[in-house]
């Protein structure tokens, strides 16, 4: 089978196979959840991963998030290589009708070839005049297991004066993530996919409590996370068709087209 190379956003080279009728038939199936099934997805396309060429799918769930993503985007874009396809998407957002109380859609073409794409970073704090500065500074590994064992960096809180330990986000923090009801969804859930653990005297980390955590702390990790992890981004934002009936926050829609099927196999080429 044809297979492309390319390299990670932490830096691991990899090889993916095209997508088959086999990718179609594990993500149409009526069995799990998206991510379930986008990871059995991936495990059956990826063809090795640095010196790593048994891919399961504990495997693809350990592969840091943003890892994954490029990975998916990576075997499609090669899947309709030299087509029509392989830059643009033609998605058909549909949605009811609130005048006529009917499913419409929404046809829009994305252009998939300009998606931001940036690597791993680690914390750095640098001694200045007139005080510390927090930088930051890429970090690449050669091989996958340096991935998984370089799993975590610290950041140091100025609010509350201790140190804090943020894991690089996986598969397994995105499971997790996602069977958080609805109704317990918060501004908290985004920041407790990166484990964050205080550091106490004995150096033993304990879950921190965001609850009670000076709000500069918190504004301090979500700018640290956001920088240290990779991102690969595929989001779209467009105005909704009755954007005119929508309330305020209504009035925009946005789209992850990495969990849209029909991304990976546009109508009439599969």
């Amino acid at each position: 089978m044809n297979t492309k190379v390319n390299v990670l956003p932490s830096g691991v080279e990899f090889e993916v196979y095209e997508l088959t009728g086999k990718q179609q038939k594990i993500l149409t199936q009526n069995t799990g959840g998206m991510q379930d099934r986008l990871d059995k997805m991936l495990a059956s396309v990826l063809a090795r991963v640095g010196d790593k060429s048994k891919i399961d799918e504990e495997f693809v769930q350990s592969m840091r998030s943003q890892d994954r993503r490029f990975a998916l985007l990576t075997a499609r874009r090669f899947s309709m290589e030299g087509t029509e396809y392989e830059n643009k998407f033609d998605l058909d957002y549909e949605y009811k009708s609130e005048t006529e109380g009917i499913k419409k859609s929404f046809p829009l073409t994305v252009d998939i070839s300009e998606f931001e794409v940036r690597g791993y970073q680690k914390p750095k704090i640098i001694k200045k005049e007139e005080g510390l500065e927090l930088s930051y500074e890429p970090v690449d590994y050669s091989n996958y297991d340096e991935v998984i064992n370089d799993s975590q960096y610290e950041v140091f809180l100025p609010k509350s004066g201790k140190k804090c330990l943020l894991s690089y986000r996986t598969g397994k923090h995105e499971k997790a993530a996602s069977l958080v009801s609805k109704k317990e969804r918060s501004s908290h859930t985004v920041l407790e996919m990166s484990n964050p653990r205080l550091v106490e005297d004995n150096d033993v980390p304990i879950k921190a409590d965001l609850d009670k955590m000076p709000l500069y702390d918190l504004g301090l990790l979500r700018k640290v996370i956001k920088n240290c992890e990779a991102r690969v981004d595929t989001e779209i934002m467009f105005e909704h068709p009755e954007a005119d009936l929508k309330g305020p926050g209504e009035k925009d829609v946005i789209i992850d087209i990495l969990s849209e099927p029909a991304f990976y196999f546009p109508s009439g080429v599969i």
